[in-house]
Formats: structure tokens, sequence, C-alpha cells
């Protein structure tokens, strides 16, 4: 009777494998993950530009009912100061707090409400109403009549995706012009708002 010898042999990965394969497994990762997080942020974006073309409308819709067609002052008697998250830092009035969800300046042809209920942007802060009867003429971030989007960096820690998202709807709305000139103007300083224009007055 005859034997054989099996050759046996090893089948496994060698270490130097391993670690390739991880390697590859953790750069796809973080491809998918960057991937992902871009897509959240542009369509943060898209969502917060159309919202802000709506807000217009209403305004504008608001503007054609109005006795006079002009735009009232963000320190109108009857529009309170907002009390949100950035109230220690900003000093307008919430869109809920104006014209457009309530008659509050008793316009006679007043024919709203122009805009729904708890108007939020995209990080969850209520957009806010400026106007503080200055007119806008190619630069300044506050000047004309703005929905403000402001942020308390104290309060909130919110300035870097803030400013973020400014770059992305200057972008959408004014081709990348910069943060001091177009629809879209921001600053970049601690407690600070985007300003999306809505009539230069």
């Amino acid at each position: 009777m005859s034997t054989r010898k099996k050759n046996y042999t090893n089948s496994g990965f060698t270490l130097l494998e391993l670690l390739a394969v991880i390697a590859i497994i953790g750069i796809l990762s973080a491809v998918v993950l960057g991937s992902l997080r871009e897509g959240r942020e542009s369509a943060r974006a898209t969502k917060m530009a159309a919202e802000l073309r709506q807000l217009e409308t209403a305004w504008r819709r608001w503007q054609v009912d109005s006795q006079t067609g002009k735009f009232k002052s963000e320190d109108h008697p009857n529009y309170p100061v907002t009390n949100g998250p950035a109230s220690s830092c900003a000093d307008e009035p919430t869109i809920n707090q104006t014209d457009l969800l309530n008659n509050v300046t008793s316009e006679l042809n007043w024919n709203g409400p122009y805009f729904s209920a708890g108007a939020v942007d995209a990080l969850g802060r209520p957009y806010t109403y400026d106007f503080d009867l200055d007119t806008y003429s190619g630069t300044g971030v506050d000047t004309g009549v703005n929905i403000f989007m402001p942020w308390c960096n104290s309060v909130d820690g919110l300035q870097s995706q803030y400013i973020e998202l400014a770059d992305r709807l200057d972008k959408i709305f004014d081709n990348g012009d910069g943060s001091n000139t177009g629809r879209v103007r921001w600053d970049n300083s601690t407690n600070g708002q985007i300003s999306f224009l809505i009539d230069a007055n």
C-alpha cells in the first residue's frame, strides 16, 4: 500500500493584503460620506432658495394689496422685536410678526395671510425682516428691504454653517459674485446674517 503526501497551500491573506483592503474600504467610505454630505448641503441650499423666492413673492402680493405699495420699517410699532435664539444679536421682527401672516399694521386691503406660519430657514431659525428705510445701491450687507437669516455664534455656534449656506445661495442667485453685492450678501462676523434682497427701495 503506497502513501502519498498531501500538499497543503496557505490560502489565507497576508497582513499586507489585509491592510491594503482596509485602506481601500477607508478611502471608499470617505468618498461616500463626502458625497452624502455634499448632497445634503446642496439640497438644504436648494430648499432654502425656493423658500426665499416664495417669501419674495409673498411680499410682492402684500405690496399689491397695500394702500401705498411701500414697505414698512422694521421698527414699525406693530412689528415686535424677535425673541428667537438670535435675539441677543439681532433686532429684526420675524416673518411671523409682520404683515405677511397677520394684518398687524391695519392695511385696508390686506388679503393675507401671504405666507404660511412658522417660516424657518434650513438651520431651523426663523426668517426675519430687515428694512431701515435705506436704499440698496449695489453694495452693502444690510441696505434695502431684506429677508435676514441671522446667527449668534456665541449662543448657537452656527456661524460656519450659515457662511457655507451663504456661499451656496450666492452661487444659486448671483453666480457667486461674493459677499457684499448682489441679492445674497453676508458678513463673516461672529454675530452676523445672510441678507436676501427683495427690494432695493
